[in-house]
C-alpha cells in the first residue's frame, strides 16, 4: 500500500515550482523546429521524416491480429497478452514474463517488489533515459547517479564499487547507508544503454556482495546476448520496452521477466490489486498497469519475427562500420568481445564542436538523428539527487550521436546518411 500513497504525494511537491513556472513548455523557433539545446534534437519532434531515426519494422501480422482482436471485441484484454507473455519468456529466457503498460511502469513495480522504500536511494548510471529515474522517484526513492565507463558507455563496475565500499553496513539491519546523506541504498538498477549489455555480469555481483537487489533496465536491449561463459549472477527482474521506437515496438507496453513468485505479486499490483483468489476481492492498493489486448498483438507480431530483425539490425551496423572505417574524427560506440548487442541505436562520436554543424545537415536533409541522452545529473528535475565522480558521461554527451538505424533501412539511405556526415564534419 505504502508507494502509491507516497509517490503520488512527493511527485507534486518535487514538481509544483517547476510546473507552475511554465517553463516545461518546448520553445519553438518560428518555423516550428525545436532548439537543439533543449532536447537533443535536431528538428521538431512531430515531424514526417525522409529518413527516421527508427522507424517500426512491420511484418504484417500486426495487422492481422489487431483485426482479429478488433473484431472480437477483445480490446482491453485477450489472448494476445497471454500469447506475448509466453514468447518473450521463451525469447530472453525466463520461465515466466508480465506485461504492462510500459516499460517505466515495469521498473517501477520491480523496485516496489525488490524492496524499494520511500526515501532510500538507488543507483543508476548517468546515461540513460529519464523514464530510468523517473521509476527510481515513482517508487517514492532518490536516484543516486553513478558514472559510465568510456569503452562500452555502461554504469562503471570500479566507481559503483567505490561508492558501495563507502557505505556504512548496519549488520543488524542488514542495510546499506549512504554516508553523505545518511539514507539507505536500497537497490542497483542497470541499463543496456543503446542495446549493448550493461556488462559482463559483474555489477550484479556487487550489488549481491551488499545484500542489494539489481535490477536491469533493458528497455533497449530486447535480443541482445551474452556470449562469455561468465554471466555472473541473475538479477532480480529484467524490465523491456515496447515502445514506438524500440527494437519490438507497439503504441504501447513492457514487460517484466523474473522468478514466478515476483511476477504473481506483479500480476496483483498491476490489475487494481485484484486478489486471483477471492473473486472481486482487493487486499492491496494496485493500479491499472495492463498492456491492451491489441497493443500486445501488434508486440506479438514482431516478436515473432525477432530473429529477422535482429539480422537485419546486424546488417545496417555492418554497413555503418564499413564506411566510416578511416573517416578522421568518426568513432563507433565500442562493442565488448562478451557482447552480441541488437544494435538498437548506431551509435557515433563526431568530433568535440561539431555537433550542431552535423545537427544542422541532417536537419537541411530531413534525416532524423538524435544526441546522446544528457546525464541525469545535469537534469533540472534530478538536481537534487546524489551524483558521483561525474567525468565521462558528459564527453560522450558531447559527443555521440545516434544514426537513422531501423530494421528497414536501405543501403542507399546509409550510404546518403553517411555522406551527409562526412560532408558536415568536412572529411
Amino acid at each position: 500500500m505504502w508507494p502509491f500513497k507516497y509517490h503520488r504525494h512527493s511527485y507534486v511537491e518535487v514538481n509544483r515550482e517547476f510546473l507552475s513556472s511554465r517553463a516545461w513548455i518546448p520553445y519553438r523557433r518560428p518555423g516550428g523546429s525545436l532548439r537543439s539545446d533543449s532536447m537533443g534534437l535536431s528538428v521538431a519532434p512531430y515531424q514526417t521524416y525522409r529518413i527516421p531515426l527508427h522507424a517500426p519494422y512491420s511484418t504484417g501480422a500486426e495487422l492481422a491480429y489487431v483485426q482479429e482482436a478488433l473484431q472480437a471485441g477483445q480490446w482491453a484484454s485477450g489472448p494476445f497478452v497471454q500469447r506475448l507473455e509466453r514468447l518473450l519468456a521463451e525469447k530472453t529466457g525466463f520461465i515466466d514474463a508480465v506485461t504492462v503498460s510500459s516499460g517505466t511502469d515495469a521498473l517501477t513495480l520491480a523496485l516496489m517488489l525488490s524492496g524499494v522504500r520511500p526515501g532510500t536511494e538507488v543507483v543508476v548510471p548517468a546515461l540513460t533515459f529519464a523514464a530510468t529515474a523517473n521509476a527510481v522517484c515513482q517508487a517514492g526513492a532518490w536516484p543516486v547517479i553513478i558514472d559510465v565507463e568510456d569503452r562500452f558507455w555502461q554504469m562503471d563496475q570500479a566507481k559503483l564499487t567505490s561508492f558501495l565500499q563507502r557505505g556504512r553496513w548496519q549488520r543488524r539491519e542488514r542495510k546499506l547507508v549512504n554516508p553523505d546523506t545518511k539514507r539507505v541504498i536500497s537497490a542497483v538498477l542497470s541499463v543496456d544503454l543503446m542495446g549493448h549489455l550493461a556488462n559482463e555480469g559483474n555489477l550484479g555481483y556487487f550489488a549481491e556482495r551488499y545484500h542489494l537487489p539489481y535490477i536491469e533496465d533493458r528497455a533497449e536491449s530486447l535480443g541482445s546476448k551474452h556470449i562469455s561463459p561468465f554471466l555472473g549472477l541473475s538479477s532480480r527482474a529484467a524490465c523491456w520496452s515496447f515502445n514506438g521506437n524500440k527494437v519490438v515496438a507497439s503504441p504501447g507496453g513492457g514487460a517484466i521477466g523474473a522468478k514466478a513468485a515476483f511476477l504473481e505479486q506483479v500480476r496483483v499490483l498491476r490489475d487494481q490489486g485484484k486478489d486471483p483468489r477471492d473473486q472481486g476481492g482487493h487486499q492491496l492498493v494496485g493500479g491499472n498497469y495492463r498492456m491492451s489486448n491489441v497493443a500486445a498483438g501488434i508486440a506479438l507480431g514482431q516478436l515473432e519475427a525477432l530473429d529477422d530483425i535482429l539480422e537485419r539490425k546486424r546488417k545496417v551496423a555492418e554497413r555503418y562500420a564499413t564506411v566510416f572505417t578511416g573517416v578522421d574524427g568518426v568513432e563507433p560506440m565500442g562493442c565488448a568481445p562478451w557482447c552480441q548487442p541488437n544494435w538498437w541505436l548506431y551509435t557515433v562520436l563526431v568530433p568535440k564542436g561539431m555537433m550542431q554543424a552535423a545537427l544542422s545537415a541532417f536537419a537541411d536533409k530531413g534525416i532524423e538523428v538524435r544526441r546522446m541522452f544528457r546525464p541525469l545529473n545535469q537534469l533540472k528535475a534530478f538536481a537534487a539527487c546524489p551524483a558521483y565522480s561525474i567525468e565521462v558521461a558528459p564527453i560522450i554527451y558531447e559527443r555521440a550521436l545516434s544514426l537513422p538505424s531501423g530494421a528497414g533501412l536501405k543501403p542507399e539511405e546509409q550510404e546518403e546518411v553517411a555522406d551527409v556526415l562526412k560532408k558536415a564534419l568536412n572529411t
